[in-house]
């Protein structure tokens, strides 16, 4: 079944097509113009979006254009009661699935979905078998469930049948170079060497000796470009790299070298060229694929499921150590400015401290304990996992709108949820003002 978003300011379009799907089995999220369908859009990915061309607020050409550049997986299917040739036109050369001018019959909308429904399930079964060998240490830099999240699998599904060289930026910690790893895996390279060089971890004036040999040095070991021959090579920190290897990369690459190069920086790509020397002519050529891995904090609810695989993977899988809500809201509150990395350290030395069992807050570094305060913990007892979720909700909540200062529509966005979503949440948990800590006339709706 799909997951679809449907677009339409007329309810008498809207509701009926929403029924006709549910009936199928569809999961639908509807929409009355643009802006809110923008909304939904930056909150999850979709299998389809189905939209009216005329919309208020958005048109709906601009909210394709943003399905195409923020999530290429979603089918779009475009529908208006304004049918022209112009429109039916743009909608094709936009990527559309299909133009349904109004009025259509139902049955025309649901074999078409039943058609595209089929396609991404053969898709589906492709990208499994081509990614069947990724080792599990790339789930550290792939798993989760937000929108930045699901676009970079997409991307790396996209790019790894590709030979076209890869820059990959993002910040510290963010696994990089499991992303490289993740391209690798899912390329017609995969049986070939995986190399891996750092820039930043070589003086500069070694960088030509390692990356490709020089007449008259003996070395230990062949060149690392030599190594990464039918396979892939990923260099890390590119904007170290000196002069001299930046030239002898630039005429491999322009030569036919056989072996895909990925290179990675934490550094704003407009930067390499003006501040970090590097040659524009070897930027280009080793940007002609990019892709950005998201900070930590950009990726929504993914701590929660980072937490819980990674606990899994420092410990017997069937056997994880609980972690206690105070904690769970501690790590939450902390923005991790070393990223999954710094994640990971921090689990993997809770679960020794604590010896494999429950992780306290005293098993949590200083900085994290006391980054937001104190959190009080609940007693040492095991509880329902329904009862601890909720209760480390309502303390999240609390703390979200405690650092806005009450402001309930700079909440809900940090939180990445609608204001009524938030609204509805406050009164199911009976949060007051008073509990908050705030004065009355401080709460807001409004940012």
């Amino acid at each position: 079944m799909l997951d679809i978003l449907l677009v339409d300011d007329e309810p008498s379009i809207l509701l009926p097509v929403d029924e006709a799907l549910r009936a199928e089995g569809h999961t639908v999220t509807t929409a009355l113009d643009g802006l809110s369908a923008q909304a939904a859009l930056s909150n999850k990915v979709f299998d389809v979006m189905i939209s009216d061309v005329k919309l208020p607020k958005v048109d709906g050409f601009t909210l394709f254009k943003k399905v195409r550049h923020e999530s290429p997986r979603t089918r779009v299917i475009m529908m208006t009661a304004y049918s022209t040739v112009a429109d039916a036109v743009g909608a094709l050369k936009l990527g559309a699935v299909d133009y349904l001018p109004k009025p259509f019959e139902l049955d025309q909308l649901i074999k078409l979905l039943e058609r595209i429904e089929k396609e991404q399930q053969l898709s589906n079964q492709f990208k499994s078998q081509r990614l069947a060998s990724t080792p599990s240490e790339t789930d550290d830099a792939l798993i989760g469930r937000s929108p930045p999240m699901e676009r970079l699998r997409e991307l790396v599904a996209q790019m790894a049948g590709s030979d076209e060289p890869v820059l990959i930026t993002g910040e510290r910690g963010t696994g990089k170079e499991l992303v490289a790893q993740a391209l690798h895996n899912g390329s017609s390279r995969a049986r070939g060497p995986f190399i891996t060089v750092s820039c930043s971890a070589l003086p500069e004036a070694q960088h030509e000796l390692e990356l490709f040999g020089m007449e008259g040095v003996l070395q230990r070991s062949p060149p690392r470009m030599l190594e990464a021959e039918n396979g892939t090579i990923f260099i890390d920190d590119i904007g170290e790299l000196s002069i001299n290897a930046q030239a002898r990369l630039l005429k491999l690459l322009e030569s036919g070298y056989n072996a895909r190069v990925i290179t990675a920086t934490h550094r704003p790509l407009s930067e390499l060229t003006s501040t970090y020397r590097m040659l524009e002519p070897l930027v280009r050529k080793l940007s002609t694929l990019e892709m950005r891995v998201p900070a930590l904090r950009e990726r929504g609810g993914d701590l929660m499921v980072l937490t819980e695989h990674l606990l899994r993977r420092f410990c017997a899988p069937s056997s994880p150590p609980e972690l206690s809500v105070g904690a769970l809201a501690s790590l939450s509150a902390y923005p991790f400015p070393g990223n999954v990395q710094e994640l990971a350290q921090v689990l993997r030395r809770a679960v020794v401290v604590s010896g494999g069992r429950r992780v306290e807050l005293s098993h949590l570094p200083p900085e994290i304990v006391g980054h937001d305060g104190p959190v009080a913990e609940e007693p040492n007892e095991t509880r329902p996992l329904p009862e601890a979720v909720r209760a480390f909700e309502r303390e999240y909540l609390k703390r979200a709108l405690q650092r806005t200062e009450g402001r309930k529509a700079l909440a809900a966005q940090q939180l990445g949820i609608s204001r009524k979503n938030l609204w509805e949440k406050l009164k199911g948990y009976a949060i007051t003002e008073e509990e908050l800590g705030l004065p009355r006339r401080a709460v807001k709706s409004e940012s």
